[in-house]
């Protein structure tokens, strides 16, 4: 049985942690395959309402963070359960996962395209019931809360505190939150981090395949891993507030 992605793209242009927070903003069901930067087979994360609920690692890995590491490889989105029982269950809320990434400083791009992109810029808080989420530490929480008391934008909050490096870590983490929150810790219709997936293409090679895809053909299933309800996927390219 052969299948095309719903969503496909590159870490490079749409960094892991905008990918999860997308997933997770429009509630998705399905399966996040992520290629990796040498010739091994791909990790697959299974979705539902957009929470991480099972794992495949094909070196066993519970590490998530490893990921994050990926600069630079495939990802695509499936409909379809691409793991069923052959991965490891593990319910995993991808907020708080985020913020561990961004203090891990995983992807420095990421933390400065997403600085420049909002320097001049009004920044802006989500609302509270999505921020004890984040499991933010006292510092960060303390940001949080100057943004709240007085309009700032990422240029003054970095140049403004003493904590820098701590003040640049949340702009980005505020900017892929923009938008979130409206309506039971779901993202506003249209607002998604401030982007959205890259429009479906197929790729060439299978699931199995230790090479990432190219254009021009579908995705197979690999042996032994059945294909579970794959629920109602939402469109993954909205208008966007950026």
């Amino acid at each position: 049985m052969a299948m095309a992605p719903q969503a496909q793209g590159n870490t490079r242009e749409l960094p892991l942690e905008r990918v999860l927070c997308t997933a997770h903003g429009k509630r998705l069901t399905g399966t996040l395959v992520v290629w990796d930067e040498g010739e091994g087979p791909p990790d697959r994360l299974a979705f539902r309402d957009g929470f991480i609920e099972r794992v495949y690692a094909p070196d066993q890995s519970t590490d998530l963070l490893r990921l994050f590491r990926r600069k630079d490889v495939p990802f695509a989105f499936y409909a379809e359960d691409l793991i069923g029982e052959a991965g490891l269950a593990r319910w995993v809320d991808p907020l708080p996962l985020i913020v561990t990434s961004l203090r891990s400083a995983l992807n420095e791009n990421l933390l400065a395209r997403e600085v420049a992109r909002l320097a001049e810029r009004p920044l802006a808080v989500p609302p509270s019931r999505v921020v004890r989420r984040l499991k933010l530490t006292p510092e960060e929480v303390a940001i949080v809360h100057l943004v709240e008391a007085v309009p700032t934008t990422a240029r003054e909050l970095i140049l403004g505190t003493q904590e820098p490096r701590t003040a640049r870590r949340m702009v980005c983490l505020l900017s892929l939150l923009r938008g979130f929150g409206t309506d039971a810790g779901r993202a506003s219709p249209g607002a998604y981090g401030g982007s959205s997936f890259p429009p479906p293409a197929p790729p060439t090679k299978p699931l199995g395949s230790r090479t990432p895809p190219q254009k021009g053909a579908v995705i197979g299933v690999l042996p032994g891993i059945g294909l579970g309800s794959s629920g109602a996927l939402r469109s993954l390219t909205p208008s966007l507030d950026t």
